[in-house]
Order: structure tokens, then C-alpha cells, then sequence
């Protein structure tokens, strides 16, 4: 989709001989997903590598194996993963045995998370901070914290601090923003771009536009707690904006949208997996327990789409 005028319920798009076309709507739900920004530090979109699509991350595994046939160098050896999220700490603690299996067992690898934050999972609860920091120092994962990236180049990383870390492997997962497309609603957003939605994913003014995914700002319950850009919430959001814009048009009573349980499923690499129930995050499995417990998939559930903007739903 190339424009949304919703002065005139219309939407344009690009069909597959490059003509643009126009069409109008009764009701719009806007299902456009997220990605990553690159942009905000100089040199990342040049020189890291992401996970955001299916083919930005098929490119960083090719990289990892033609790295078996670089002359062994720190700076072939030293991975550097710019952002302590959930995404950051998956990749991070996957990497060790990874690099492993691509290079020898006799291979002096380094793997290093560059966080802004205090600590390791310092935005989470100190159970699953604990498992976090207990994990990556069993596996090797350095951590850099109260650190912030200057600047990305084919040689490495340069932080604020002036400290320079020489890598031919920097991935960037921070910065993630919900589809441009959201910017062309004149309607509230959040920092990440999300716009804000009623209980019914209505967005606020636009009683005929339904935002969904990534692209909601959605209140999840009565206590302050908001879906986050996850498959976790993402499906169940997809379910509830096309349910009610179908109803408006039936003029059926829609359903308000609620998701009171939140569960954490991280995956871990070789040391297991932490999982964890409530906003609070309180630990109930670790290790291979967490990780082959039938129902709870740590296999990342949430895979990059294949093109274009990342998937909300």
C-alpha cells in the first residue's frame, strides 16, 4: 500500500505492473506491521545486519558461514549485537554455540550485547534478569552496559565513550517502529509510532479505521498495560480488529478487545530457556524444561515476514 486519504476513505496502492491504484472503503483495518531503523545511528544501515526480514536474516546466516573462510582475526571472531531486548538477548545467546559449529570448538569467539540500560534485563523483573545474567555468563555473552553506539563501520562499532570494538559482525535490533503508514492518519501516536486505539481498535477519530499489530496502541487490560509489538499479542488483535469491523458493518455489537494473560517464552541457546508468567514476570521454567515443555514454543514463534514491512498480525 502506497497512501491512505482518509478525508476521502480511499487507499492507493502498486499492483504488480507498477500502476497505482485507487480504491475506496467502507471500513479500513490497518494490519501493516513494523520495522527496524537503521537510520538512527550512522553507518548502520551500510554496515549491520538485522533480523527484521526473512531475507535481511538469511543474508547475517550466510555471513556466519563465509565467515569460515575469512583468516582467523578478532575481528572475524567477535560478534556484536547492538540492543538488550528480547531479540538482542535470543540472538546474543544462540551465537556462542553457532559460531562453534561454523568455525571449530578450538575458535576464540566473543559475543558482545551493547546495552543502554544499567543491566542485563534491567526493564524486566529481577527473576528474569537473574536468569538472563546467569546464562549469558555460563555461555560467554559479554554485556556492555550504560553504553550506547556512536556509529557502525565495515571495520566494527564505536561507542559514545569513544571505545571501539573491531567486528565484521554487527546486528542491530533496537529502534524497531511501526509502519509509515501510520503517519498519514491524523491521529495520536505513541513513541514507536503506534496509533491509539479504543477498546474496539477503532483509532481515535477515525471510527472507520481499525489499526492492528504493530500498528496499535492497545490497552490490554484496566491496569496500564499495553500490547507490545510481539506474535503474542499481534494474533489475537488481528482477531478482534477484523471481527469488529465486520460487525460495524453488520451493525452487530463488537467485541472489545482484552488480553489480561502475558507470558514470557525467551529462548536461551544451549543453556535452555526462561519462562515466565504476568506482567511481572514471574519464572516458573528454566532450562530445558522451559524448552521442551509441550505448548510453550521457544523456537522463536515470531519469524521475520518475508518482505516488506514486518508482519503485525
Amino acid at each position: 500500500m502506497k497512501q491512505i486519504l482518509p478525508a476521502s476513505k480511499e487507499v492507493s496502492w502498486k499492483d504488480d505492473s507498477g500502476e497505482v491504484r485507487l480504491r475506496r472503503y467502507d471500513r479500513l483495518v490497518l494490519a501493516s506491521g513494523s520495522h527496524v531503523n537503521r537510520d538512527m545511528v550512522a553507518g548502520a544501515a551500510e554496515h549491520a545486519f538485522d533480523l527484521d526480514q526473512l531475507e535481511s536474516a538469511s543474508v547475517l546466516e550466510q555471513h556466519l558461514l563465509d565467515l569460515a573462510n575469512q583468516p582467523e582475526s578478532d575481528a572475524r571472531n567477535t560478534v556484536v549485537v547492538c540492543g538488550g531486548g528480547f531479540t538482542g538477548i535470543e540472538m546474543a545467546l544462540e551465537l556462542p554455540g553457532r559460531l562453534r559449529e561454523i568455525l571449530g570448538a578450538d575458535a576464540k569467539t566473543r559475543v558482545v550485547v551493547v546495552e543502554r540500560g544499567a543491566q542485563p534485563g534491567g526493564r524486566w523483573s529481577k527473576e528474569l534478569r537473574d536468569v538472563i545474567i546467569e546464562a549469558s555468563a555460563e555461555l560467554g555473552v559479554e554485556w556492555l552496559v550504560n553504553a550506547e553506539v556512536e556509529s557502525v563501520d565495515a571495520s566494527g562499532v564505536t561507542l559514545k565513550d569513544g571505545q571501539v570494538i573491531t567486528s565484521q559482525t554487527v546486528i542491530w535490533t533496537v529502534g524497531v517502529q511501526a509502519s509509515g503508514l501510520t503517519a498519514q492518519i491524523d491521529a495520536p501516536r505513541d513513541r514507536q509510532g503506534r496509533l491509539h486505539v479504543n477498546s474496539n481498535l477503532q483509532v481515535q477519530g477515525h471510527e472507520d479505521i481499525y489499526a492492528t499489530g504493530d500498528v496499535a496502541y492497545a490497552a490490554t487490560d484496566d491496569k496500564g498495560n499495553h500490547a507490545l509489538m510481539t506474535c503474542q499479542h499481534a494474533i489475537l488483535l488481528g482477531k478482534f480488529a477484523g471481527s469488529n469491523a465486520a460487525a460495524s458493518l453488520l451493525d452487530v455489537e463488537p467485541l472489545p478487545y482484552r488480553q489480561e494473560m502475558y507470558v514470557t517464552c525467551l529462548d536461551l541457546g544451549a543453556w535452555g530457556a526462561v519462562y515466565s508468567e504476568g506482567w511481572d514476570q514471574q519464572v516458573k521454567l528454566t532450562r530445558e524444561e522451559a524448552k521442551k515443555t509441550e505448548g510453550i514454543d521457544c523456537q522463536r514463534a515470531d519469524l521475520p515476514a518475508e518482505s516488506g514491512e514486518k508482519g503485525g498480525v
